[in-house]
């Protein structure tokens, strides 16, 4: 368990907060218990930094599930241009090129890969068997840290689920 000090010192110098929102430290030391977790939080509410943050000061990279172009965008310009000198992130999506996309395979690739946080459109995720080997690798070279479905109506298809009285 990261302390609450460690974890503030963080959250200054990366998003130039002070202060958590009510519950964010809570899930984000769950997060770095590796504890899997289902986060439901109102629009504005901070759940990309319950995410994020693990992200950034952990070993590995995070792959973020979004049906949200412009919010993939957005959350990857921010991490770039963080406060804290910029975290390696990066976005795929319909618009980048096959050039890009290429350079970030051979980045992912690497033995120890710089990009700390990997966003993808679901529909990405199910129609690139590259990507998926990309995933596979990483995960057998124990540099997947996690994976976050971050908007929950990407998802087209739940698991078994079980109604107990």
């Amino acid at each position: 368990m990261v302390e609450l000090e460690e974890l503030r010192e963080h959250l200054k110098k990366y998003y130039g907060f002070n202060q958590f929102r009510e519950y964010q430290d809570d899930i984000i030391n769950d997060i770095l218990n590796k504890d899997d977790l289902l986060v439901t939080m109102p629009t504005g509410g901070g759940k990309s930094l319950c995410y994020q943050l693990p992200a950034i000061i952990t070993r590995g990279i995070t792959i973020v599930v979004t049906p949200l172009v412009s919010l993939m965008q957005n959350q990857v310009s921010s991490l770039i241009n963080s406060k804290g000198g910029g975290i390696p992130a990066f976005a795929f999506h319909s618009s980048i090129t096959e050039t890009q996309a290429k350079s970030v395979y051979r980045e992912l690739a690497k033995v120890h890969p710089t990009l700390k946080l990997v966003y993808v459109t679901p529909e990405k995720l199910v129609s690139s068997d590259t990507f998926m080997d990309i995933i596979e690798k990483l995960y057998n070279d124990g540099q997947l840290s996690r994976i976050v479905i971050d908007e929950a109506h990407c998802v087209s298809q739940w698991g078994k689920y079980y109604v107990f009285y």
